[in-house]
């Protein structure tokens, strides 16, 4: 590197890879953390009972299903939700609720099995 005042860019780009993969390595933690799993289990239970009874609301069009290809999504996500200490009852509430293309919900980042986000 010739230090002049200012980082190479290859020094800025190996500086952005190691925060992503730390940002990787910390949302996998999450995933597997118990308390997590518990918390996100209470959020989808919570989230199907707003659905049914705002069903209205959330999905005029009853497009929710397999057979449309659609599923009820979480606006702000349930792991931003749970590392910010949001409650799950808030996290599940109907204003944090829609329906969403499945292909579009599951590419936000859901890469377990059953997860659909």
């Amino acid at each position: 590197m010739n230090w002049t005042g200012k980082p190479s860019k290859s020094l800025v780009a190996a500086a952005a890879l190691i925060l992503v993969a730390a940002a990787s390595w910390s949302s996998l933690a999450i995933s597997k953390d118990a308390n997590y799993q518990a918390y996100r289990k209470d959020v989808v239970k919570e989230s199907n009972k707003n659905y049914r009874a705002n069903k209205d609301t959330i999905d005029p069009g009853r497009e929710r299903g397999k057979a449309a290809g659609k599923d009820l999504d979480h606006i702000k996500s349930v792991k931003d939700c749970y590392k910010d200490g949001t409650s799950a009852s808030a996290c599940a509430s109907p204003n944090n609720l829609r329906i969403l293309d499945a292909s579009q919900n599951r590419s936000e980042g859901c890469r377990t099995p059953g997860c659909r986000k």
